[in-house]
């Protein structure tokens, strides 16, 4: 059955007191407490915001308007295939230095991964981010899709077709349960399977050793993949209708809304399925040659996903990885990393349960 799914907002952080102007700080904590709001009436443990932050933007009455906003005229943008700088190992990235303002040793081990990723496909990639448009903007100022080539055959490669395979395993509503077949699991086993086999997750795998984030052998690694990432769980009502992965890489319906949805290549099948209509932008950073950053707005059907974020060209193990990494280094605290020079904060939430088994419940990047 393909799925026939929407996305959902509240997943927008601004991580810093000191944000442009209070126009952006408003939209941080708007964003801020619509997604505790909604992580909180599905169980899952929300760290508490800064009081500081939350009182300046109280009075400063700057939450963005409700209603529709006029889009911003802006020339269209098309990014062609990049030609990413190599070295002579293996067309390999040079690692750059890590951003600054990020956290030293998580920067210097994601610029790492970035420049190791195999399965990277950005430098393929053709994609137009037309308009400049604002946060909820229902207007379509952008009349071509996002993605507008894709050059030679990346997506036959294993990770991919493996990824690919489970886009039909899964009821986009969580009220609905997932029959989670064995046919589905051993699926799933062979995505892990792949990720394991990647230079990106091998180093991954060695650096969480090495800073005792995790102590057991790769195949009990492997298995706390499969647990916080393919355990099937309830976000309401008992039922088991929602998993880490559906709801980070596919994304997921709940009450008419939309949750979820950060991977690039999904988009790019449902884009090209003509499911979904992108609206614009608001940010495109470029990191390094090996990917981008957007924000973005866009509808599934008749429902839309107000405040959008995706890395365009990134491994699926590539962010695997860092999620992961973010959760057993820092928590649900937050973690700045650094990708292509670029500080990115990452954002884990995961659902708690007995004897210290932890489900990922939302993770995302903020750019």
């Amino acid at each position: 059955m393909l799925r026939r799914k929407i996305v959902k907002s509240g997943e927008f952080r601004c991580l810093q007191s000191n944000c442009s102007d209070t126009a952006e700080l408003g939209r941080y904590i708007a964003k801020l407490e619509e997604e505790n709001r909604i992580l909180k009436s599905q169980g899952c443990k929300v760290p508490q915001t800064n009081n500081s932050t939350t009182n300046t933007s109280t009075n400063n009455n700057t939450r963005p308007p409700v209603g529709p906003t006029p889009s911003i005229p802006d020339n269209r943008n098309p990014i062609r295939p990049t030609q990413r700088p190599t070295t002579a190992v293996g067309g390999q990235l040079p690692t750059l230095k890590a951003a600054s303002n990020a956290d030293p040793v998580l920067g210097a081990l994601t610029e790492k991964l970035l420049s190791i990723d195999e399965n990277n496909a950005r430098r393929f990639i053709t994609f137009d981010t037309g308009c400049k448009t604002r946060i909820g903007n229902p207007q379509d100022c952008s009349s071509s899709p996002l993605f507008t080539g894709l050059v030679g055959d990346i997506l036959n490669r294993p990770i991919y077709q493996k990824l690919k395979a489970l886009y039909e395993n899964y009821v986009p509503e969580v009220t609905t349960v997932e029959d989670h077949t064995g046919a589905e699991q051993k699926e799933e086993k062979e995505l892990l399977a792949e990720i394991m086999n990647t230079r990106v997750m091998k180093e991954t795998y060695n650096f969480l050793r090495q800073n005792k984030h995790f102590n057991g052998t790769e195949q009990e690694f492997k298995n706390l993949l499969d647990e916080l990432w393919f355990s099937v769980y309830s976000r309401g009502m008992k039922i088991k209708g929602s998993s880490g992965f559906e709801h980070v890489f596919l994304g997921e319906k709940k009450e008419g809304q939309v949750q979820g949805f950060h991977n690039w290549a999904y988009f790019f099948f449902l884009e090209k399925r003509n499911e979904l209509n992108y609206l614009g932008h608001w940010k495109n950073v470029d990191l390094g040659g090996a990917g981008n950053a957007l924000e973005f707005t866009f509808k599934w059907g008749q429902e839309q996903k107000p405040f959008g974020s995706m890395i365009i060209g990134t491994s699926p193990e590539l962010e695997m990885a860092i999620y992961t990494t973010c959760l057993l280094a820092k928590g649900e605290t937050g973690c700045a990393v650094s990708l292509g020079g670029n500080k990115v904060d990452v954002e884990v939430h995961t659902f708690s349960r007995p004897n210290n088994v932890r489900y990922i419940a939302s993770s995302f990047f903020n750019f």
